[in-house]
């Protein structure tokens, strides 16, 4: 949405504009911080400048001068707060159907936790997890006139902090959108448009001509009923001047409906709320001069019902970002053209979990004061109708200064001249961070050197040194040099050397990057040679760029410590027994270790996860177990152990069958199937291989074992595998077939890591004999031709012996919770009673009469049949089967019928957007065009075939069906060189609805490759 334009200048404060900085910041930030648990970052930041605070009768930098003695460091200095607060003071600011939350936040948090609800008292949802840096959050796409009920947490070190007081907010119906109207302003004043919409009684609209008008265009697609108007005149005596104002709405922005007049003059200082006779619902709104004087209108604002075609902005696209200064990452992206702001949002690991970094108008952002590390962003377009999606990811490695900011004695040179001040251009200046100043050796020399003493304890690894050439004179600047590095400051190792270099221009920063592993405290910059001739080097800056600077040892244990449990242990058969520990809180992570500490069970060993099952066991036999947790920082810091809980396990007792034998049939395959038979981390390794042409190929894999099986009165299948991150996402299913012909899914393997764990799946309780396991990958389409890998380390089924069960689940017959019900002219839905077995449940509706659909066995006891006739009458019944190894079956319930509603209206559907990138495989570019398929209500449309023509480079009919997000990837035929791929839809086709070109917001669109 357009916004009044901002203009400044941004300018360095002299220092002798900053005034004194006084002593008492420690007294103010330790009041707040340590005493009553809320954060003062800003106090923070002034107590650290003149810390430790001094006596003394000087008005000095940390003295209290004549009025105070300024010891606030010594006195007032207080131990971090046991536990910080919960945020307090949460407000909020709405805005339509979006609300915006501040707060004020906790000492030492890490992060804020933003939930909703809409109840009060909850349950609530976490929204969003926000950064430090931005005590705020937007939460747009809201309905009208709806209460909701926020509250905030903190993240801190010592865990999650209680939640905030509840904060209820109700929005309204303002409606928003970019502001239109009339340019410009009576004598250039700059008392434009926007001023009719900012928010602010001070400014106004003093138009430039007559037949002036201001308003806002809500977008394409999107309409309102206006059914009220508030507004405020321009003040000081010029209320008379919006006598005769206009109040009007359109659909096309040129022909205007008028739905209210103002005939008298507003009162001064207040905004005047009026309720319209409108029943009419328009894309524009607008206050016209009419037959007013002037149109002077300080603020106009339209509230509305039945706002209808809004929608989610899309993604942004092209993220990318730099991290070439001291902690700090530049990021910028595509503008997004329906979008308010945007969410920037930051995590320590690929795929996140993310926060909220901090929100902007712009299309750049520059993330400052990270610690240094690897980072990974996303971006997020935010409007009034809600939040996109991610961006694609991008990330950087973030750098540290780590020669900035030390004692000026840290710094030594060969050199430095004193002509115009004693420091001026002492060898400092090449180490605080500011082009305009300089080192400069004086006249003289040809060569010198440069050092940064890092201090004792503070060695740092430095990967990047960057050079800055001063103002003036480019013979000063160094041509020839060595950087080296040193423990003692007198044995050195050189890690670079470059010759022959040079500045362009002033100021500017050369960037060196080195391979060097080593932390050194010494870092020296020899300069061989300067450019020419003997009048002195010169430096602006150099900078020593570090993966981290120094850290201080972690000794704190994760939370909580000692370790307590989730779930106490279980047993899950007669070989198994399960547990689950507390998930432990510490900011370099956690890992935790299971222990059999009685029964002659088996441990678990240092893993991620908080789950463990013990296998292998005997039944009938008591396991004892406690559980510990440890963080991940260098130190290992390790709770107390857990309370030792004890699980017998059942008393069946029973087979583990595993493969006697494999059929390669598609993959490459490393190891055999005697390594599946044992989980000892020995893995049969299958990777998928490449089918089809280069241009549109795929990987596939397929891979069956045989296994000889017992039997029993239940029988599982068990699989202890994981596979590779791939970047398709290809995931892999098991199967099991009596006859190697028709195969039953089971489990689907997308774990990326082995945690030990296992994926199970009841087999019928008949079973016995010889069975076929088969794998399978999930994606075989063109285009996916990632190789992935499945790694197994442990297979079998287990046969469990003793009586059987043979009971079906209660009630039997089943009978109806909801009797079938229509829910629109195409869809009927009902509820089954829910049923009762040890063994768990679940059910199968079935379309006796009227040609509907049957569900097939699902768990869940809810059923709607879709895909229906308009005013047809369908009959239905239900029966329910236990999850034993019998699968017993209730008796059906009663026959139960329901008529569709009479069929409304097809609604019409159009091409919300199309995004145009491009791939190269091999000496060949491919186009790809992403539509957007969405319905008039503005809902995606899933199974709409897409036609169109590719153009440019190629020129061919292509097609493609949208997925659940209404979109498809359409991918062009292969052409050397590249060139302008062109895609154009041409038709839209599903049923039940009727493609409507004239809505679309785009219909064509390209890109130039490469």
């Amino acid at each position: 949405m357009e916004s009044a334009p901002l203009w400044w200048v941004l300018t360095d404060v002299h220092d002798g504009g900053r005034g004194f900085s006084r002593p008492g910041w420690d007294l103010v930030y330790n009041h707040y911080v340590n005493r009553l648990g809320k954060a003062a970052p800003f106090t923070e930041q002034y107590a650290q400048v003149n810390r430790p605070e001094g006596g003394g009768f000087n008005y000095g930098s940390t003295s209290g001068g004549f009025d105070g003695l300024g010891f606030t460091t010594l006195t007032h200095s207080r131990d971090p707060i046991a536990s910080s607060v919960a945020p307090s003071n949460l407000l909020p600011y709405v805005r339509g159907r979006q609300i915006t939350l501040s707060w004020a936040g906790s000492a030492y948090a890490n992060s804020y936790n933003v939930k909703r609800s809409n109840s009060s008292g909850g349950p609530y949802t976490t929204l969003a997890q926000v950064g430090t840096e931005n005590l705020f959050y937007v939460d747009p796409g809201l309905t009208a006139e709806t209460t909701y009920y926020y509250v905030v947490s903190a993240n801190t070190p010592s865990g999650e902090t209680a939640n905030s007081a509840e904060l209820a907010v109700t929005t309204d119906g303002f409606l928003w959108g970019t502001v239109i109207g009339t340019d410009g302003s009576w004598g250039d004043s700059g008392a434009d448009k926007y001023c009719v919409f900012d928010d602010s009684p001070n400014s106004y609209f003093d138009p430039p001509t007559g037949g002036a008008w201001a308003g806002i265009d809500l977008g394409s697609g999107v309409s309102a009923v206006c059914t009220e108007v508030r507004y405020a005149p321009r003040e000081m005596g010029f209320e008379y001047r919006m006598i005769g104002t206009e109040f009007q709405g359109s659909n096309d922005g040129s022909n205007w409906t008028t739905f209210y007049t103002l005939t008298t003059a507003p009162p001064a200082d207040e905004i005047t709320s009026q309720s319209v006779s409108n029943s009419n619902a328009y894309r524009y709104y607008r206050i016209h001069q009419g037959s007013s004087e002037w149109l002077n209108v300080s603020e106009a604002q339209f509230i509305g019902t039945s706002l209808s075609g809004l929608s989610a902005p899309s993604a942004p696209s092209s993220p990318t970002v730099t991290a070439d200064d001291h902690r700090k990452a530049t990021l910028s992206w595509s503008a997004v053209s329906d979008a308010d702001s945007y969410d920037i949002k930051r995590a320590t690991t690929s795929g996140g979990p993310y926060i909220i970094a901090g929100n902007t108008t712009y299309t750049n952002f520059v993330d400052s004061d990270l610690d240094s590390g690897m980072y990974y962003w996303v971006i997020s377009a935010v409007s009034s109708a809600g939040k996109s999606g991610n961006s694609g990811e991008v990330s950087a490695e973030v750098l540290e200064n780590v020669a900035l900011g030390l004692d000026s004695s840290a710094y030594t040179a060969n050199a430095y001249s004193t002509y115009w001040d004693p420091y001026s251009e002492a060898p400092d200046k090449a180490f605080d961070g500011k082009d305009s100043t300089k080192w400069y050796t004086g006249d003289g020399y040809s060569s010198g050197w440069l050092q940064a003493d890092l201090g004792a304890g503070n060695e740092a690894v430095v990967i990047r040194y960057d050079l800055t050439s001063a103002d003036d004179v480019p013979d000063r600047d160094p041509e020839d040099w060595e950087l080296l590095g040193s423990n003692d400051g007198s044995n050195w190792t050189v890690l670079d050397s470059q010759t022959n270099e040079s500045f362009a221009e002033r100021y500017q920063t050369n960037q060196y990057s080195i391979s060097n592993s080593t932390a050194y405290r010494y870092y020296l910059l020899d300069i061989l040679s300067n450019a020419n001739g003997t009048n002195g080097i010169q430096l602006a800056e150099l900078a020593l760029m570090a993966v981290a600077g120094p850290d201080v040892p972690d000794t704190d244990p994760p939370t909580p410590d000692p370790m307590t449990w989730a779930t106490l242990p279980y047993a899950t058969g007669s070989s198994s027994i399960r547990m689950v520990a507390t998930t432990a809180s510490d900011p370099s992570g956690a890992e935790y270790y299971f222990t059999c500490t009685a029964g002659g069970g088996n441990d678990s060993g240092w893993q991620d996860s908080t789950e463990y099952e013990d296998t292998g066991l005997s039944p009938e036999t008591s396991y004892t177990y406690t559980v510990k947790a440890r963080d991940k920082s260098t130190n290992l810091n390790e709770t107390a152990v857990s309370s030792a809980e004890s699980a017998t396990t059942d008393p069946f007792g029973g087979a583990d069958d595993t493969a006697g034998g494999e059929i390669a049939v598609q993959g490459s395959v490393s190891g055999s199937y005697t390594d599946t038979q044992v989980s000892d981390n020995t893995y049969e390794s299958i990777t998928e291989v490449r089918q089809g042409n280069p241009a549109k190929g795929f990987s596939s894999l397929e891979h069956k074992w045989t296994i000889n099986v017992t039997g029993g009165t239940a029988v599982t299948f068990y699989v202890e595998a994981y596979k590779t991150a791939g970047s398709d996402g290809d995931d892999f299913v098991f199967a099991y077939s009596t006859d190697d012909s028709v195969y039953t899914n089971m489990v689907t393997v997308s774990k990326t890591s082995d945690d030990n764990g296992y994926q199970s799946y009841a087999m019928p309780s008949s079973l016995s004999g010889t069975v076929y396991i088969r794998v399978v990958d999930t994606d075989s389409t063109a285009g996916n031709q990632a190789m992935d890998t499945l790694y197994v380390d442990h297979m079998y089924i287990h046969s469990d012996a003793g009586a059987p069960d043979t009971t079906p689940p209660t009630p039997d017959p089943m009978t109806w919770a909801t009797l079938p019900y229509a829910t629109g002219s195409s869809s009927i839905r009902m509820v089954a009673t829910t049923a009762s077995d040890p063994s768990g449940v679940e059910y199968y509706f079935t379309c006796t009469a009227g040609g509907g659909n049957d569900s097939g066995w699902q768990d869940s006891d809810e059923y709607e049949d879709t895909g229906l006739s308009p005013e047809t009458t369908y009959t239905y019944t239900v029966k329910a089967r236990d999850k034993s190894g019998n699968q017993n079956e209730t008796a059906v319930s009663s026959a139960e019928s329901a008529v569709t509603d009479p069929a409304g209206p097809e609604p019409d559907m159009y091409v919300n957007d199309i995004e145009m990138s491009w791939r190269q495989g091999g000496r060949k570019y491919y186009g790809r065009a992403t539509v957007w398929i969405k319905d008039d209500t503005g809902a995606n449309v899933e199974g709409a075939m897409v036609y169109g023509n590719w153009s440019g480079a190629v020129n061919e009919p292509d097609s493609g069906i949208t997925l659940s997000d209404g979109t498809v990837l359409i991918e062009s035929s292969g052409v050397k060189d590249g060139g302008t791929f062109t895609f154009s839809v041409t038709d839209v086709v599903k049923s039940g609805y009727v493609y409507n070109p004239v809505l679309n917001v785009e219909t064509s669109d390209s890109i130039d490759a490469p």
